[in-house]
């Protein structure tokens, strides 16, 4: 709900939506508060939450990754192609640059 800027009591109107186009590559980087300082990121959560899962993603989402009882959540801070949206589908191969908190977690999508 924080995303969608929702509180509780609040009407919603959901609706189906066409040709979303499959992601090139997705770039996105962990909200530094809730990163575990000695976590794999990648292989912990991001993996997890991306394999096997058509998951809808755009620039400003924010979306959360557990495991082991640990929490991250992560940013969407660009995709290819830019659109209002794209989705990140099964099967794709994700490589990802070395994780720092500071920066920007890159998993390309090929």
């Amino acid at each position: 709900m924080r995303v969608l800027g929702l509180t509780l009591g609040d009407k919603v109107e959901v609706c189906s939506a066409v040709d979303i186009p499959y992601g090139q590559s997705l770039y996105i980087a962990p909200i530094t508060n809730t990163h575990p300082p000695e976590a794999n990121l990648y292989e912990k959560f991001i993996l997890p939450h991306f394999l096997d899962a058509y998951r809808p993603v755009s620039v400003g989402d924010i979306f959360s990754c557990e495991s082991d009882g640990e929490r991250v959540e992560f940013e969407v801070m660009e995709t290819v192609p830019e659109s209002s949206g794209m989705i990140v589908a099964p099967g794709w191969f994700l490589k990802t640059l070395s994780i720092t908190p500071q920066l920007p977690l890159f998993p390309n999508l090929l």
